[in-house]
């Protein structure tokens, strides 16, 4: 298959392509490898016959691959919606590369294979990380056992918000190499072939290094850096004199000799990509995104690494996450990471056989303070409430805002029988009532100068429902702990129930 002078891993197989399938897996490797072929040629400048002849093998592989999936997910679930899409998602694929194709007649050969390429490279990865480990996860569910319904369940579960980013995380590696790294291989493979001199490539790497806004630093095989681009000093801070007297060990937090050795080893005949710490010159640190490759510099090898600051995109990925499972008020879980935890709390219920709680609390007399002094004192109470209640409960347990000014407290890892279980609940519940039904005393701010102090008194209504294992649903073990709530206000309010099934 392999033509060229050397194989451009365009499209570098990742361990988190692996499906759990042999069949599928092997396959998805050998779409890669005919991809990263196709890559060679266009970096190699090869005939337009072999070119062509690379992407109709790739081509043809790609349907054949399509065919075993088809066949794999019929035999698993005969005549499944899911995979009527699924195929779907193929005959689109066949159809959009073949259009790509025929742009042939229109540009050279070489730019209608390299958007090909681009296209493939996008597709693979989509599609592996998402439609393709969703099916595999279900076809190991079924093939363990589990209904399809439940398989199908646990795939979506698990695939969760997890997909969303590995692809956007997968795709930025490969688009860095593809539009930066593709395209300074193929200057380097015409100067090698038009002058073979090691010294005008440094030279022209050096010329990269200082027009990308990356920082980049090559270092020797001891993980010594012997030469830094502008960009990297001013991201660590130094200057290029004090840059240059640097080793890894001085930047780079928590790595060891001994790590330190056994990555060089690795990554000077390939290649790396992961996050990292940073450590500047004043002491603080960044978080990055490190690319590593090994290269050749006249007799040496070397490591030339690209690092890119990523503390912004941290931090707007953890205001996702916030924002996505937790409340905006009171800092609690919502809804969503409660169903997630509860839905954890279930299966560890079943491994250890012990029971776990589920508490639905409702605020009493919260309306009349809403309807007096309105919803920022009303939002006030609300979060003293939700302090409260988290200090009456063990790190390990969740306290969730269900919605308005009602809670759920969620007790795992009680006793393996149900009496101690509801004795250990009903504890902690008492203690939760009695915390809540402590005066209230908010301040508040009248005309934006002055500051009033509130009193309220709002006791609280609780309903306990018990789970062993998961098979109730979890919205049934809510709704049970929601209907004791409400038997507790019928009685009075400021009670406790537990959940009576009839």
């Amino acid at each position: 298959m392999n033509k060229f002078n050397e194989l451009i891993e365009i499209f570098p197989w990742n361990e988190n392509f692996c499906l759990g399938i042999f069949q599928i897996d092997e396959q998805h490797k050998k779409l890669i490898d005919l991809l990263n072929a196709l890559a060679s040629g266009i970096v190699y400048k090869t005939t337009p016959h072999d070119l062509n002849h690379l992407f109709n093998e790739l081509a043809d592989y790609a349907v054949y691959h399509f065919q075993t999936e088809e066949t794999i997910w019929q035999q698993t679930l005969p005549g499944d919606a899911w995979g009527t899409g699924h195929k779907q998602s193929h005959e689109s694929f066949v159809s959009d590369l073949l259009r790509l194709k025929t742009d042939e007649t229109n540009k050279p050969l070489q730019d209608v294979l390299e958007e090909v390429l681009s296209f493939l490279t996008h597709w693979l990865a989509f599609h592996i990380l998402g439609s393709d480990k969703r099916m595999a996860k279900v076809v190991l569910a079924v093939q363990s056992g589990k209904s399809p319904k439940e398989a199908k369940r646990q795939a979506e579960q698990e695939m969760l918000g997890a997909t969303e980013v590995l692809v956007n995380t997968v795709l930025a590696m490969y688009d860095m190499i593809s539009n930066r790294t593709l395209q300074l291989m193929k200057e380097i493979v015409e100067r090698q072939k038009a002058e073979q001199n090691a010294h005008a490539l440094i030279q022209r790497n050096q010329l990269l290094m200082e027009s990308t806004p990356e920082g980049i630093h090559v270092m020797d095989a001891r993980g010594n850096i012997i030469e830094a681009n502008d960009a990297f000093c001013r991201h660590l801070g130094y200057t290029q004199t004090e840059v240059l007297q640097l080793s890894i060990f001085d930047f780079q937090v928590g790595i060891s000799p001994d790590q330190l050795q056994d990555s060089i080893s690795e990554v000077l005949n390939g290649h790396a990509q992961f996050e990292s710490l940073h450590r500047r010159k004043d002491g603080t640190l960044v978080d990055v995104e490190v690319i590593i490759n090994g290269v050749e510099l006249g007799d040496q090898r070397c490591l030339f690494a690209l690092s890119r600051d990523i503390s912004e995109r941290k931090e707007a990925q953890e205001l996702i996450t916030n924002l996505a499972f937790y409340d905006a008020l009171t800092q609690l879980p919502n809804r969503r990471m409660l169903d997630d935890r509860l839905e954890q709390a279930m299966v560890a219920s079943k491994r250890t056989g012990c029971y776990g709680a589920l508490m639905f609390l409702d605020l009493d007399n919260f309306k009349p303070l809403n309807d007096e002094f309105g919803h920022v004192v009303g939002d006030l109470l609300l979060i003293e409430a939700a302090s409260r209640i988290s200090r009456c409960v063990r790190e390990t347990d969740t306290v969730a805002r269900f919605g308005g000014d009602e809670f759920v407290v969620m007790l795992g890892m009680l006793d393996g029988d149900k009496t101690i279980s509801m004795v250990q609940a009903g504890t902690v519940a008492e203690k939760i009532r009695i915390s809540l039904e402590e005066p209230y005393l908010l301040t508040i701010s009248q005309n934006g100068k002055t500051s009033k102090a509130v009193e309220h008194l709002c006791t609280s209504s609780i309903g306990i429902a018990f789970f062993l294992g998961n098979e109730v649903l979890a919205e049934d073990i809510i709704k049970s702990a929601d209907i004791a709530m409400y038997q507790a206000k019928a009685a009075g309010r400021n009670s406790i129930k537990l959940y009576q099934a009839d």
